[in-house]
């Protein structure tokens, strides 16, 4: 039987209400499998390359054209393609071709120097193959997509005072998508500059992103490069570990959001050395005799006659004078020198407070609507005593504010989860209703067809029995003229048994007669 035929049967067995609700079924699951058919035939894109700009775009999709390969433009300088391509394949293609990257030349430069070329221009192109180098080293560091370096090298002369005559470099950063660096990253980039550039500081190296940041600003702190960093982390956590230690005690009493705490920490970097001589006798009087040393000097003189000095005693005519005094002179001399030996006690002493903490002040904050407690004198006592237990911070450096708090945000931030709780519900909800129907189209034809069978059935049985009731009377209405046998049916009934005995018999009879 031809099946479209059958169909038609099958169809034309339906009564009216029931073509319809087929009819919308049939166009829903239809519309459906038509949906989910399209998109799972529409390709996902995957961000192939982004933040370049028109001119480096326009070669990129120029050449995605000319391998036809499909692609979107999106912002930000992003061009996306299909995921079923290999984007890693594709960008080691377009690199091959010229059109990816900022085509940054390295050491490669020097090789196609002029042999005509000046110091000045070999010093150029130095420079330029150095910032090239730098560039592409950079580059291959997580979450940056590529980075330019430029290097100013002053000129050295017997004019330029030494300060001035330090090179400098900047270096700007195209971070990837929703990528970000950390200040280790940005000293790492600092100290990985100044290292290939001959007495370039890590401080006079700036760092700087695509979004106008000055990372480097926040590596340099206080002038000492190599702690900034670490400073800054130890007085993060330190504030971090007394804000989770206070609110989660206090929204125990006040509730979940009702608290907001803000520590300052101040750190004590001092180092402090001393150093101490002292010098004291071995005993309480004097200290040992090491050694001694005494001398002793005596003089005499004796005087006799002579002039009197001066001028006329020693210029012709002489004349001759006689002192006064004439007699000996005695001169003695005793001295003595003694070496004692001293205790000598030598005393260095470091105090060290080197990241310990100097003061803390604690400012608490605590929602108004919220607080299961009043607000006086006496709550905001106990909770800066409870405080001031539980951090050693001193009660005059916490602050107790009771106050409103905004609820914009948080209705904002609830808004956000609503729109994400309906969004999700209206996927599930589908995923459902599609699931829910698909189910009731398959039982409604199970239904269906279990009840044509059950008429079908119904139906056999129905016939088998009035065929049954109708034997029954036919048998009945035969009976009857069964019971009252003729003379002439006894005779044929008799007659036939004798044939069914003797064939043979009859057989001779029948040619006898014929014969006859």
């Amino acid at each position: 039987m031809n099946p479209f035929q059958m169909i038609k049967d099958y169809w034309e067995n339906f009564s009216t209400n029931q073509k319809i609700i087929y009819s919308i079924l049939s166009a829903t699951f239809v519309f459906l499998l038509i949906f989910l058919i399209a998109l799972n035939l529409r390709p996902n894109y995957q961000v192939l390359i982004s933040g370049v700009d028109e001119q480096q775009g326009g070669k990129i999709i120029a050449k995605l054209e000319e391998l036809n390969i499909p692609y979107k433009v999106g912002p930000g300088g992003s061009i996306m393609v299909p995921e079923k391509y290999n984007k890693y394949e594709l960008w080691m293609k377009l690199a091959l071709n010229g059109v990816l990257g900022n085509q940054i030349q390295g050491y490669e430069l020097l090789q196609k120097q002029n042999f005509g070329a000046t110091s000045y221009d070999k010093q150029v192109n130095y420079q330029i193959a150095l910032e090239g180098e730098l560039s592409r080293s950079i580059s291959t560091m997580k979450g940056i997509q590529y980075a330019r370096v430029h290097i100013v090298m002053p000129s050295r002369t017997y004019y330029t005072p030494a300060d001035k005559s330090k090179p400098t470099a900047s270096v700007l950063l195209f971070l990837e998508p929703g990528a970000n660096i950390d200040s280790g990253q940005v000293k790492a980039i600092m100290d990985f500059v100044a290292g290939a550039v001959q007495n370039l500081d890590p401080k006079d190296v700036k760092v700087v992103d695509n979004n106008s940041r000055n990372l480097s600003a926040q590596v340099i702190s206080e002038g000492n490069i190599a702690d900034a960093a670490t400073k800054f982390d130890l007085k993060r956590k330190i504030e971090e570990y007394y804000t989770q230690k206070i609110e989660n005690k206090l929204q125990q009493v006040f509730g979940v959001g009702a608290i907001v705490v803000i520590p300052e920490v101040e750190l004590n970097w001092q180092k402090i050395e001393e150093e101490s001589r002292k010098v004291q006798p071995v005993n309480k009087t004097a200290g040992l005799i090491v050694s001694e040393q005494k001398e002793s000097e005596e003089k005499y003189s004796t005087s006799g006659t002579s002039n009197i000095p001066g001028v006329d005693s020693n210029v012709p005519p002489y004349t001759t004078q006689t002192p006064d005094n004439q007699g000996s002179d005695t001169y003695k001399t005793l001295k003595t020198i003694t070496n004692y030996d001293f205790n000598e006690i030598y005393q260095k002493v470091t105090d060290d407070k080197n990241g310990e903490i100097a003061e803390k002040s604690i400012t608490v904050f605590i929602d108004l609507d919220k607080s299961p407690i009043p607000e006086n004198d006496t709550t905001k006592a106990q909770i800066k005593s409870a405080i001031s237990t539980a951090t050693g911070a001193t009660p005059s450096n916490i602050n107790i504010l009771f106050t409103k708090f905004n609820k914009e945000l948080e209705a904002e931030y609830q808004k956000i989860v609503q729109q994400t709780e309906r969004a999700r519900t209206i996927t599930v909800i589908t995923i459902i209703s599609v699931i829910f129907i698909i189910v009731l189209v398959l039982l409604i034809i199970g239904i269906i067809n279990l009840n044509k069978k059950r008429k079908a059935r119904k139906t056999i049985l129905e016939r088998k029995k009035k065929l049954e009731e109708a034997a029954t009377r036919a048998i009945e209405e035969i009976e009857p003229e069964i019971t009252e046998v003729t003379e002439d049916q006894k005779v044929f009934e008799k007659l036939t048994k004798i044939v069914d005995q003797s064939v043979d018999d009859v057989v001779e009879i029948l040619k006898y007669w014929i014969n006859q």
